[in-house]
């Protein structure tokens, strides 16, 4: 332990660090309290291998005939209860610990499903530059950030960019809407994707619009493949 940790950990003492879905204090190395529970898939082998959501919110149907760019998804927890608020909580703050809880499901869910997958590196979802001087982070590259480590693969940052900002909020647009917005709303910014297997990350996917969107740019820069891992996914209801 160097003094910086020894003092952290003092002052944790103090100041009890919250668990990261419902704020009560927890031991120092706990993300977690005792009763929180994160809302992971009931049988997370059962998901569906394209959208990576469960068989009864499935999003496949309406790309049945365009089919997706992306090889495949997986959607760590579902976007639902504690969970969500944690997510909404990291769009506000890039909180290092909401980071670390979410990067480390995802990582072990995606190596519990795919432990054999190799990606040449690891890159984010990108937010437009509008937003994210606003906002002054972007959730989807902190994410990735941690996860690369824990997957052993390289982070290459902004790779693609968002070029056009959606002119409605998300959650007001009908699926093919969300669709046909993304189509134009990314572009690839290198030239070195050649050949490269990717995966892409996010927070949270919903209809996989942005996934494949920007999925859509990677292979038309020349990628391999592009595999799609975010920390939760929606659920029909929702």
């Amino acid at each position: 332990m160097n003094k910086y940790e020894g003092l952290d950990r003092f002052i944790s003492l103090l100041f009890p660090k919250g668990c990261v879905l419902c704020g009560n204090a927890v031991a120092y190395d706990n993300l977690l309290c005792q009763s929180c529970v994160p809302e992971r898939p009931l049988d997370i082998k059962a998901l569906c291998p394209r959208c990576g959501k469960e068989r009864e919110s499935c999003v496949c149907a309406a790309r049945e005939s365009a089919g997706w760019a992306f090889e495949g998804a997986v959607s760590a927890l579902l976007y639902q209860g504690k969970t969500r608020q944690a997510i909404i909580r990291l769009k506000k703050t890039p909180d290092r610990r909401i980071t670390s809880f979410f990067a480390q499901e995802m990582a072990k869910t995606f190596r519990g499903l795919y432990p054999d997958f190799y990606f040449d590196f690891i890159t984010e979802v990108p937010m437009h530059p509008q937003r994210l001087e606003k906002r002054g982070f972007n959730q989807a590259e902190l994410l990735a950030a941690v996860v690369s480590p824990l997957l052993k693969v390289p982070h290459r940052m902004r790779v693609l960019a968002c070029t056009n900002e959606p002119e409605q909020r998300q959650h007001s647009l009908t699926l093919e809407e969300r669709f046909a917005g993304a189509v134009n709303r990314y572009t690839l910014q290198i030239k070195t994707v050649a050949d490269k297997h990717i995966l892409l990350i996010d927070d949270v996917l919903t209809t996989g619009a942005t996934a494949d969107a920007c999925a859509n740019q990677l292979l038309s820069g020349g990628a391999s493949s592009v595999f799609v891992l975010t920390a939760a996914g929606t659920a029909k209801k929702a």
